[in-house]
């Protein structure tokens, strides 16, 4: 069975079982969320579309 690839233009946040294959261009470092454990970060992605 082939894999479905969605480009990262059609996702949104109604979208589901969604797989995008992407390359990373930037990381930023880990921050934590003001009023709780979770932390966050932010990502830079690319898809072939680019």
């Amino acid at each position: 069975m082939a894999n479905r690839l969605t480009p990262i233009k059609n996702i949104n946040r109604n979208a589901k079982n969604w797989t995008a294959k992407v390359k990373v261009l930037g990381k930023w470092s880990p921050r934590s969320a003001q009023c709780s454990p979770v932390k966050y970060q932010k990502l830079l992605l690319a898809d072939a579309d680019v």
